[in-house]
Parts: C-alpha cells; sequence; structure tokens
C-alpha cells in the first residue's frame, strides 16, 4: 500500500464537523474478478483539509486499503485497469469521465466490497452504514439519474435540440426556453419527502443524520429540523456528526439577521491574523467562497464592480475560502485571477474551516452583510440584492 496526500481536489459532500476525536483504524477489502495483476485501486478522502489517499495492488485476490479517521466519512474508490498511473486517473477523476469510481462511506472497522468487473456496481458486506446508503440511493435512482444527464449535458454544453426555425440550441441557449433551472429544482424538491420518510423510519441509521444535513439546507427550518433531530436515537444524536450537526443548529439560533456577528481570528495568505472585529465602523460583507467553486467564481466578477463602487462610501468585503492546504496555490492565484484586492483569509481546512462552522455553512457561495456596530443585517444576498441593498444605505 502506498500512502500519499494528493494535490488533486476531490469534490466529496461532507457534513460540517467539530474538533478531531480519537481515531481508529478503517480497511477496506476489494474483491473484483475481473482484475489482474496489472489492476491497481486507489481510495480518496479527506482528513484535515488535505486529500487522502491509499493505493492498492491485488495481493492473494484482494485489494486492501486502510487508514486512521476519526468518524464516518465519504469516500471515492477509483480502479485503474489500464494501468494509467496516479497522475493521469486523477486528472480524469477530477473531468468526472472515463473512469469507474464508486462513492461510499469509509468508517472504523472492516468494510468488504465486491463485484464482477465494475467498482461502481459493488456490492457490500459487513457496513451497515452502506447498506442503508444503498437502501436510500435506490428510492432515489430515478431522481439522480435524471440530475446526472442534466449535470452532463451542463458540463459539455451539448446541443439539446432545436427551436422553432430549425437552430441548434446549446444547454446554455435553452436553459430559459426548456425550464431545465426549473427542472433541476424540481428533482431537488421531489428528493425530500423521500429522504423525510426514510429518516422518519430509520432513526438509529447514520444515513438518517447525514441526509438530515442535506433536508436542512443552509437555512434550516428549526421548528421543523430540531424535532425531527430529536427523534433520532440517542446512538446517532450523540456520534461525532450529530453533535456536529447539533451545534450547526444551535449556530443558526444565533447567526440570524440583528445579532451581532461572531468574532474571529484567521489568517490571510501571508500568514497575517485578520480579526473581523478590526473591520467595525464600516459595513463589511463577509463572504464564504473556494477556488474550486464555480459559482463563486463567477460571481466575483459582480463582486469587484460592487466592492469597485462602494468601497470609499465605507463598505468592505471579507473572503474566507475554504480551500485546503493542497489548494493553496490555486487560493492564490483565483484571488490574482479574479481581481479581489479585498482582504482574503483562510485556515486551509477546506469544510472544516473554523470560520465556516462558526456561521453554520455548509454550503458556497454564502454571505453575510455586517453592519459598522457589527449586527448581521442581511443573510445569502445575491449580487444584485446586495448592489440594491448598498444602493438603500449609502443613499440616506
Amino acid at each position: 500500500m502506498n500512502k500519499i496526500k494528493s494535490l488533486v481536489a476531490v469534490f466529496l459532500l461532507p457534513l460540517i464537523s467539530i474538533a478531531q476525536t480519537n481515531e481508529e483504524r478503517f480497511t477496506v477489502y476489494v474483491d473484483i474478478k475481473a482484475a489482474d495483476d496489472k489492476t491497481s485501486v486507489y481510495l480518496l478522502w479527506q482528513s484535515e483539509g488535505k486529500t487522502m489517499i491509499d493505493s492498492a495492488k491485488r495481493k492473494n485476490g484482494l485489494f486492501v486499503l486502510s487508514g486512521q479517521i476519526d468518524r464516518p466519512l465519504d469516500a471515492t474508490l477509483l480502479t485503474d485497469f489500464e494501468n494509467l498511473g496516479s497522475g493521469q486517473l486523477m486528472r480524469k477523476a477530477k473531468k468526472g469521465v472515463g473512469i469507474d469510481a464508486l462513492q461510499f462511506f469509509i468508517h472504523p472497522g472492516s468494510i468488504k466490497i465486491k463485484t464482477d468487473s465494475l467498482i461502481s456496481k459493488a456490492v457490500f458486506s459487513g457496513s451497515v452504514i452502506n447498506a442503508d446508503n444503498v437502501r436510500l440511493k435506490s428510492k432515489l435512482k430515478p431522481i439522480i439519474e435524471e440530475e446526472m444527464r442534466i449535470s452532463n449535458l451542463l458540463r459539455a454544453g451539448g446541443f439539446v435540440g432545436k427551436d422553432a426555425s430549425g437552430k441548434r440550441l446549446s444547454v446554455q441557449d435553452s436553459l430559459e426556453l426548456s425550464g431545465w433551472l426549473k427542472a433541476i429544482d424540481s428533482l431537488a424538491s421531489a428528493k425530500l419527502p423521500i429522504i423525510k420518510a426514510f429518516i422518519d423510519a430509520n432513526p438509529d441509521s447514520y444515513i438518517s443524520l447525514k441526509n438530515m444535513v442535506v433536508l436542512a439546507g443552509a437555512f434550516p427550518d428549526l421548528e421543523i429540523i430540531e424535532p425531527m433531530f430529536y427523534r433520532l436515537s440517542p446512538s446517532v444524536r450523540n456520534t461525532f456528526d450529530g453533535k456536529a450537526f447539533h451545534q450547526f443548529l444551535l449556530g443558526k439560533k444565533n447567526v440570524t439577521p440583528c445579532t451581532v456577528a461572531p468574532d474571529f481570528i484567521q489568517n490571510d495568505q501571508w500568514n497575517k491574523p485578520v480579526r473581523l472585529s478590526e473591520f467595525k465602523g464600516r459595513y463589511v460583507l463577509l463572504d464564504f467562497w473556494a477556488s474550486w467553486c464555480a459559482p463563486c467564481r463567477r460571481g466575483n466578477a459582480d463582486l469587484v464592480n460592487i466592492f469597485n463602487d462602494f468601497k470609499d462610501m465605507g463598505f468592505t468585503i471579507l473572503g474566507v475560502s475554504l480551500d485546503n492546504q493542497n489548494s493553496k496555490k490555486d487560493w492564490i492565484k483565483a484571488i490574482k485571477d479574479d481581481q479581489l484586492t479585498w482582504t482574503q483569509v483562510s485556515d486551509l481546512k477546506h469544510w472544516d474551516n473554523s470560520v465556516s462552522k462558526l456561521y453554520g455553512v455548509h454550503a458556497i457561495p454564502e454571505n453575510f452583510l455586517i453592519d459598522p456596530n457589527g449586527v448581521i443585517i442581511a443573510i445569502g444576498l445575491t449580487p444584485t440584492e446586495l448592489r440594491k441593498k448598498l444602493e438603500e444605505i449609502f443613499s440616506k
């Protein structure tokens, strides 16, 4: 086995988390009948803001991968039948095309995975968490497949039809005409009752907790989500992630409009500490983003214009990046490429960023507009809404 820290960003879907606890060993046993001695298997997961990789060749009929973790984590398993090597395989993985991959959960203990050929069609044994996840995914399968179809077309910018005059339409041309944006929202909404029914029926399942995060979203309805959380069994609520989600809910009570923005210190790209309270006396947009977040990067151009228009009136921006240690160069490059001249900070711990946890952020882009007294006055503003809000403020 070859344990290394990858320079490749892997887009997993993490749960919010709190401080590290004691780590335990996990071991994954992979049985691929169609594999030969040239086949390699790679396991990727996130730990402390770093992408970790373990790789293995077949020995005694099995690929064996392992590591140390403190809680169940999202992971990706990749097979290399063509002897491409880790570099080329990871580049293909980042693009999400032409690879045989399996997304699942690693957890302390043993996990057995078996398949005839493709790892994406593997069967689990010895893992209740992954068995529960498979059950839920089977209920969501038609919705997930339609989401993937739309996602693949959007990624490729492919042609999806013709208009009345016979002109070929690309995905971008036809989004409004076809109502695909509404379709995406509709598919997301269709998942919710299925997920809620699973949670209600499986209070002892870690997967119920995992999907409660999805159900809650960035702005949970506490009157609905809190009672649902307390219906989970104590054994689930008292897990590492159960406590983290409870902390998230409590945080949402404390980080709302009209409350004082929690103060924090975090280093900028030159390792100089920056404190939020240093910006008192000005309107501050606390902007959560990352170099790998496409919607964030697209929105940066609008933020640059807004910043330039209002910076001399008492407005500024404080960026908080959810990049990790492996992508520090990408973060610095994005600041330069996007011409972000305002202050930027990050602890380079990806979704474990201490400020994002303090503010209950687990989806980006996200922002909080703070007044000169340090009070939150708006959350989740689009660039258009932000400009309108600032025009109202500074026209008085």
